[in-house]
């Protein structure tokens, strides 16, 4: 009993570590998900209405830069108002339906 009691404390904690390792935020016109260990952000939404975007290699928060890796799901999804768009080389990852009915 004792056992599996340390083992539920320590699953906690560690769960506890990764949901504050990351956060989410708005930065300008994005709502992103910032990891803090790793200097990293993945932009969630787009809440802007630009018609020609370029996507920020990073975004800052408090002075500290976080390198924008990922585009997550639906992050675009019916923006009608962009006709072009620029991604930077530090996304490694686009979700799915990121473009989602996008004319």
């Amino acid at each position: 009993m004792k056992k599996i009691s340390i083992l539920r404390f320590l699953l906690i904690a560690l769960f506890i570590n990764m949901c504050m390792a990351m956060s989410a935020e708005t930065i300008g016109d994005f709502e992103v998900t910032l990891d803090y260990d790793n200097k990293t952000a993945e932009l969630l939404k787009y809440n802007g209405s630009a018609t020609e975007l370029a996507i920020p290699s990073s975004v800052t928060l408090e002075g500290v830069a976080y390198s924008v890796t990922s585009i997550g799901e639906s992050c675009f999804y019916q923006c009608e108002s962009i006709k072009s768009i620029s991604i930077p080389e530090s996304v490694k990852s686009i979700g799915t339906w990121c473009f989602g009915n996008c004319s």
